[in-house]
């Protein structure tokens, strides 16, 4: 039994993506955008829609299924959401901007 869930670990270990914020393209293997120019363009759109924008930096992206999703950081001891930004990889079209709850 104990070597059967060292196998089942050892594949799961296997099928994990290792590099935070990156999932790849089929077609180049890259992604359009750079985590860095997500940031600034989600960056840009916070400001315009919340006012208060400067509390929830700094932003992470992450990279799943063609789309980056930028959200702020939550100050300890803060109830609340924080905004995010779904903006597509290939086109940089941006899809949603809200907060979560």
């Amino acid at each position: 039994m104990k070597r059967f869930c060292v196998c089942i670990f050892f594949i799961f270990l296997l099928g994990c993506n290792f590099e935070k914020g990156k999932d790849f393209n089929m077609k180049n293997g890259k992604t359009n955008l750079s985590e860095t120019e997500v940031v600034k363009i989600a960056s840009q759109e916070i400001k315009q829609r919340y006012s208060d924008h400067d509390k929830y930096k700094p932003y992470k992206a992450d990279f799943a299924d063609g789309n980056w999703m930028v959200s702020g950081t939550l100050p300890a001891g803060i109830k609340g959401g924080t905004p995010y930004v779904i903006i597509r990889d290939r086109d940089k079209k941006i899809l949603d901007v809200n907060r979560f709850k």
